[in-house]
């Protein structure tokens, strides 16, 4: 990346070009970014920079917002539900569609959460049944379930009696 002081002349445009794609270059070598998220980090330079670079990007199949939140998701989803996952995805400018199809393709969530549920049972077994149900459901709540799927996920892990 060239500097350039006060004294210098502006950098080209062809050099924006390149210092951008090399910075978007740094950040994708660490982790997948989604084309909203990269290019709310290439900020400091000119929009139609980092327009063009996000397109050359994904020219190059470097980004790709529907693969991007595959990969969330699959990583992800074994320890969230889908609200949560789905707010992160948001968060990281991913298309309403494209969050969707990910989430979709995620397997059943009521399944997701019943293995959450059966893991979490040791951390409460020595509580009575109403404070193990209430403890199992708010973990699930947390990481993103829905209250009927965090309800039945309970009752399915826990035994029948102390329900009534």
């Amino acid at each position: 990346m060239a500097k350039h002081t006060l004294l210098d002349e502006p950098p080209s445009p062809e050099e924006q070009f390149k210092d951008a794609m090399g910075k978007a270059g740094r950040f994708l070598a660490r982790r997948p970014h989604s084309r909203a998220e990269l290019g709310v980090k290439l900020r400091s330079f000119e929009p139609e920079t980092v327009e063009s670079a996000l397109v050359r990007l994904e020219e190059l199949g470097l980004i790709d917002d529907a693969a991007f939140a595959a990969q969330w998701v699959k990583e992800r989803s074994s320890t969230k539900g889908a609200r949560a996952l789905e707010a992160e995805l948001a968060q990281k400018g991913v298309a309403p569609e494209v969050i969707s199809e990910a989430l979709g393709e995620a397997g059943d969530e009521t399944k997701r959460a019943d293995e959450l549920a059966s893991r979490y049972l040791r951390r409460v077994v020595n509580k009575p049944p109403a404070k193990q149900a209430a403890s199992i459901q708010g973990m699930l709540l947390r990481r993103g379930f829905g209250l009927d799927v965090a309800i039945q996920a309970a009752r399915r892990v826990l035994p029948p009696e102390g329900w009534d």
